[in-house]
């Protein structure tokens, strides 16, 4: 994967605190996907090995946080009735409550893990950019 972007509410600081998350360690290799249809939901898994994100938030002066581990997803086809994402045509992996650990460089103030929920499209790349549909087959 080469690229990713992320957004969030502020976790438990709600509005209060504003926190830009950045992939790290770009591009994330050494996973894999496997096929493995459920009947009424999803197509199958990817796992990602090393994943790496950073947190910055806006107390006290900044507080930065790296977090690192494994992250497992499952794999929704364009055409799957049972994508999160009715509405968005393109291959989809739902992310639900991975844990990861803090990782060296982190402040002392950040806590020892966090939760990472959410859905992403996954596109392949043409000669005019990300436009190419991806499918998850056995």
């Amino acid at each position: 994967m080469s690229s990713a972007s992320f957004t969030n509410n502020g976790g438990p600081c709600g509005n209060r605190t504003k926190i830009a998350i950045t992939s790290q360690g770009l591009p994330w290799t050494g996973g894999n996907m496997t096929s493995a249809p459920v009947s009424g939901g999803r197509d199958g898994t990817l796992t990602i090995r090393n994943f790496k994100i950073k947190g910055d938030a806006d107390k006290f002066g900044g507080i930065t946080c790296f977090f690192a581990g494994d992250l497992t997803a499952e794999v929704f086809n364009p055409t799957n009735p049972n994508r999160p994402h009715i509405d968005i045509a393109q291959q989809q992996l739902r992310v639900r409550e991975a844990v990861f650990s803090k990782a060296t460089g982190s402040n002392f103030l950040c806590p020892s893990t966090v939760k990472v929920s959410g859905v992403y499209q996954m596109r392949g790349q043409s000669s005019t950019g990300y436009d190419v549909p991806l499918f998850i087959t056995s």
